[in-house]
């Protein structure tokens, strides 16, 4: 039984090949410039992505299907880690080849996912000294154990981003995290983000498709969601990197602040 609910791959569909290199960049898509350089990213996700173009990871913890392979068995790490750190200018070229990317499998061989992994994942990632930790798929089913563990964080100035998602709970919802959603902007010729608080919308041009990898040779149209940790992860390392620039606190709001107004 799951805590929470791994969203839709509806809209995934794999290729065998690429038509073109496809090329992840915050200066083509949003006129906006960052390093990235010898920052660290966990991912809490569905295992260890294994592909022959992705560049190697820093580490590895697997906190659920014990005794089982560590390998993502269906594709969420692989996909997103591809738009981050896909390392072939043939291929995919992701949009921070330079951060160190962790990996904390939270999500099973069957895509279940239960709060108790993620707060392992989340104290994991503290021990580790991580900036940013990337949740990629919705947090709505309240514990007060978790949003104990998302504050220790924080308070630490890690970073926590998760998906939109509507609470499900009455006693609400997580604040200290930056929620993000990507849509194709049916209308729109540009890239487009809209803020409400600690909330992203990322709007792309009409008829663009966000590719990655899955397999060890293969390629995927990934899913919105998955598009969306990978989009918002790179944001957030360039609010980051904005924050330190200005010596001024890493938190929220003068993130998201960065990634909407520059």
């Amino acid at each position: 039984m799951s805590d929470f609910e791994i969203n839709d791959e509806s809209d995934r569909k794999t290729i065998k090949f690429l038509d073109n290199p496809v090329v992840y960049s915050l200066t083509e898509m949003f006129g906006i410039t960052a390093k990235n350089s010898n920052y660290k990213v966990l991912l809490l996700s569905s295992g260890l992505p294994i592909h022959n173009d992705l560049e190697k990871f820093a580490d590895f913890e697997n906190f659920c299907d014990s005794g089982k392979s560590p390998e993502d068995k269906i594709g969420q790490s692989t996909l997103i880690s591809g738009m981050l750190k896909g390392n072939n200018s043939k291929t995919i070229n992701g949009f921070c080849n330079k951060c160190e990317l962790f990996f904390a499998k939270v999500i099973d061989n069957k895509s279940n996912v239960n709060i108790s992994s993620v707060i392992a994942g989340i104290l994991w990632g503290i021990i580790q000294g991580v900036n940013i930790i990337v949740i990629p798929f919705t947090i709505d089913k309240y514990d007060d154990t978790l949003n104990d563990t998302i504050k220790k964080a924080t308070d630490d100035e890690i970073v926590i981003i998760s998906l939109y998602g509507k609470s499900k709970s009455p006693h609400g919802s997580y604040d200290n995290m930056i929620k993000f959603k990507y849509s194709e902007g049916k209308l729109i010729d540009e890239w487009s983000l809209k803020q409400n608080s600690n909330m992203i919308s990322i709007l792309s041009p009409k008829n663009y498709e966000p590719f990655s990898m899955c397999g060890s040779s293969r390629f995927m149209r990934v899913s919105d969601n998955e598009a969306a940790a990978a989009f918002g992860t790179a944001l957030t390392l360039y609010g980051v990197e904005r924050c330190n620039s200005k010596g001024i606190e890493v938190n929220n709001k003068n993130i998201t602040n960065f990634i909407c107004e520059d």
